[in-house]
């Protein structure tokens, strides 16, 4: 069964989305400064936590590029790359 993506189904899974002050992203997996900078930007600007630490990912993992890989099994490996598309209501 298909199921076809409307603007008013985009809209009601945005309005459900928690707040910008609640976020479950795990920022304890970056280093203490990169917490700190996501942190004050939440406090200072408001900006959302998950918002600033997945840009940070994503800055992260252009850095590293193909200059590392993991072996996730025998003749597989994997590079750090991550594609990604923050989504949010404008202004954001």
């Amino acid at each position: 069964m298909e199921k076809n993506i409307t603007p008013d189904i985009v809209i009601s899974a945005l309005a459900s989305h928690t707040s910008a002050t609640a976020s479950d992203f795990p920022i304890d997996v970056f280093p203490a400064k990169l917490q700190r900078i996501v942190l004050e930007l939440h406090t200072s600007c408001g900006f959302p936590i998950d918002y600033t630490a997945s840009a940070m990912l994503a800055a992260i993992s252009v850095a590293i590029g193909n200059t590392h890989r993991v072996e996730v099994k025998r003749n597989w490996r994997e590079s750090a790359i991550i594609y990604m598309a923050i989504v949010g209501r404008p202004g954001a």
